[in-house]
Formats: structure tokens, C-alpha cells, sequence
């Protein structure tokens, strides 16, 4: 009932499905095995990113080589955003509510 809804609207985070894709000019970086992350829409790009790197590290089956940084850009097809680096402590809820559909894609910080 219309409770539910009320609950819904003040229920701490929803969930968002995101797919982070490496980047074409990304040198060192391999693949996601699973490039699709289930995350809270208030989780910052600085902790996804995180997320990210450790999958990475599953991927390869290493830790990413001290001083490696790896970054995430808004692939959108709002032309506004058409592919920009994320400031670390934007939360995806910002980035979803700017631009609607969006994904990521990541490589090493140049």
C-alpha cells in the first residue's frame, strides 16, 4: 500500500547495476571476468573503484603493481558527459540522477 511506497522513498539506498567496462586505450588493464557490479546508489566512485581493482586482482590472479592507478570514466549517451573522469567522491546516485543510463569504464590513471 501506499506505506510501502513511504518506506521505499526513505529506505537508506537502493541498489543500482552498473557495468564498468575497460577502457579501448587502457594498456595494461585486462577484462572483468564479470564486468557488472551490484552496488548501493550511495557508494562513491573512490569505493567502486576499489571494487573494481579488486576484481581486477581476481582476474589476474595478482595484486595491480604498487603505484598503478585505476580510474573511472562516465560513458554516457548524454553528449554533456560523452566521457569524463569522475571526481572520487561523487556518489552514483548523483551520477544516475545528472545523466539517467550510464556506465563506466576504467584504465590506468596516464
Amino acid at each position: 500500500g501506499a506505506g510501502a511506497a513511504a518506506a521505499a522513498a526513505t529506505a537508506p539506498a537502493s541498489i543500482l547495476r552498473i557495468r564498468v567496462d575497460r577502457a579501448e586505450d587502457s594498456k595494461t588493464l585486462p577484462e572483468l571476468m564479470k564486468p557488472t557490479f551490484k552496488i548501493y546508489t550511495n557508494v562513491t566512485v573512490r569505493t567502486l573503484t576499489q571494487h573494481v581493482i579488486r576484481r581486477i586482482a581476481k582476474t589476474t590472479g595478482r595484486e595491480l603493481p604498487p603505484g598503478e592507478e585505476v580510474q573511472l570514466f562516465l560513458v554516457s549517451d548524454n553528449p554533456i558527459v560523452a566521457k569524463r573522469a569522475l571526481n572520487p567522491t561523487v556518489r552514483m546516485e548523483q551520477i544516475a540522477a545528472q545523466v539517467g543510463e550510464f556506465r563506466l569504464e576504467y584504465r590506468e590513471r596516464m
